[in-house]
Order: C-alpha cells, then structure tokens, then sequence
C-alpha cells in the first residue's frame, strides 16, 4: 500500500473527514469539492442525527465529485481530545470503510502517526484458518494538511503496522 503527503484532495473512493463535536471543519481540502458537496457536509453537521459524540461517523455519497464518498468522524469535544482518542477514532474509520481502493484522509492539524496506527491496525483480519483469504483492495492513502517533515515517521508507523498484522 502506498502512503502519499498531499497539499490538495485528489481524486479518491472515500475522503475521511474529522471534525470536532459543535465545531465547522478547518479544511482547506473542503473547497476543492463541489458546492453540492459542501452543502451536503454541511446539512449533514447540522442534522439531528449526528450528534457529534466521540467516534460516531456519517457517510455522504457524492454526486461525480474527486471523491465518490465522504465519510465524517467525530473527534468529539476539543478539550477532551488526545492522540489516544485520534487512534480510535481512526481505528472506527477503518471498520467502516470496507472496500475502497484509495483514500484520502484529512489530517489539517492532527498528528498523522496516532491516526496511521489506529487505522492500519485495525484492519488485521485473522485468516489462518480460512480457505478463500479475503485480499485487502486498499492501494493508496493520501494525507492531506500533514507536513513533509513527518514522512520518514509516516514510512516507520506504516512498517511497524504491516509487520504487527502479519505476525
């Protein structure tokens, strides 16, 4: 699987996009979606059915935009956010996202390490026993907001992950 450091959304099956509980999502990768979209993540902020608590998601289908699907991930409340909370959160995305090819996380002001870690490690499936091994289809995630000084972390993070899932 390849990692890439992005500064702009490309084109992608899912883009993840955290958001903090009460609080407008700081993306910059927002705009380069259509005005659809954007409305769409914006009702989708406000309606009564996401409520914003730690770890609740909402999937978003899009209408021939860079990405086909967008999927938000509550953080939960500022004050009570750590890097603990990023990793599980990720983690949570890495359930619901079964069967994309390419992804495209955005990580505008989070650490990208606790967010790898989460999600890389989540997606273990244990297939000993299994006679038909179910292939992972995931080939590229894409960073977005994740400066270029974290790659080599970025590289190690994704290395220890594959080796921990392979055991």
């Amino acid at each position: 699987m390849q990692i890439t450091l992005a500064n702009q959304l490309i084109s992608c099956d899912v883009f993840v996009l955290p958001v903090y509980k009460g609080k407008k999502p700081q993306s910059k990768a927002l705009s380069s979606l259509s005005r659809n979209s954007n409305i769409l993540v914006t009702e989708a902020l406000k309606s009564p059915e996401f409520e914003g608590g730690f770890g609740e998601t909402l999937i978003i289908q899009t209408a021939k935009d860079k990405a086909s699907k967008i999927l938000i991930v509550s953080l939960g409340e500022e004050k009570d956010f750590t890097n603990e909370k990023l990793r599980r959160a990720f983690a949570t995305v890495s359930k619901k996202i079964k069967k994309a090819k390419q992804l495209c996380f955005d990580l505008n002001g989070l650490e990208a390490v606790p967010a790898l870690e989460g999600f890389f490690l989540a997606r273990y499936k244990f297939q000993h026993y299994l006679s038909k091994k179910i292939k992972d289809e995931l080939k590229k995630v894409s960073l977005l907001g994740v400066s270029k000084n974290q790659k080599k972390e970025i590289e190690k993070t994704q290395k220890v992950c594959e080796e921990v899932n392979y055991v």
